[in-house]
């Protein structure tokens, strides 16, 4: 059965932090918990095992910050392929076949314009080259969270487009207590336009 038919049957659940159980494990402060995916494969399956133990429907990779912005502060910008391609292996070795592998695509490290510094042009090439590399690696579907802007969510939706095929695409955007983004957008705005751009689910995290 498809992701979408099966959404639509009944709820599915997604997993949780990666990041809190990793420092269980002894990940160091200010150490990228992306990099365990080629240091430490270990500990990353077995914190995936223990969500898809749990009950876990979807397993989300542990590439949040495996974009090359966000490498190049751990000088690792030329491991990136490696990282995000390792991180499907562990998910889908951990998983068993119980659960399903979303490739997980976070914020890119900056702001886009006209509130930021690069151009939107420049955020779609970095969501771009990690999209892909976790779609050859072989994701269920892919996932975009905790996004603070419409404009960012924007260049990783378009980004995913190009690459995606036919996987399914889920988005999450972050809001404040006040109900906007930090930049300014409300829920029903963000879910338009994140509709209009074909998103096949849409949420908060």
């Amino acid at each position: 059965m498809s992701f979408l038919k099966r959404l639509g049957e009944g709820v599915m659940i997604l997993d949780g932090s990666m990041g809190a159980l990793l420092q269980g494990r002894g990940l160091p402060a200010g150490h990228a918990p992306d990099l365990w995916n080629i240091e430490k494969p270990e500990a990353i399956i077995a914190v995936h095992r223990e969500y898809a133990d749990a009950g876990a429907d979807i397993l989300l990779t542990n590439t949040f910050g495996a974009s090359r912005r966000r490498l190049d502060e751990y000088h690792a910008r030329g491991k990136l392929r490696q990282i995000n391609e390792a991180s499907v292996a562990h998910a889908r070795k951990a998983g068993g076949g119980r659960a399903l592998v979303a490739g997980d695509i976070g914020p890119c490290g900056t702001t886009v314009q006209p509130f930021g510094e690069i151009p939107f042009a420049e955020a779609c090439d970095i969501f771009h080259e990690q999209a892909a590399a976790l779609v050859a690696a072989g994701v269920d579907l892919l996932a975009i969270e905790t996004m603070f802007d419409l404009q960012e969510v924007k260049a990783a939706v378009v980004a995913c487009n190009e690459v995606r095929g036919k996987i399914p695409l889920m988005a999450f955007m972050t809001f404040t207590q006040d109900g906007l983004t930090d930049t300014g957008t409300d829920p029903v705005t963000a879910a338009a336009v994140l509709e209009g751009l074909g998103v096949d689910v849409i949420g908060v995290n």
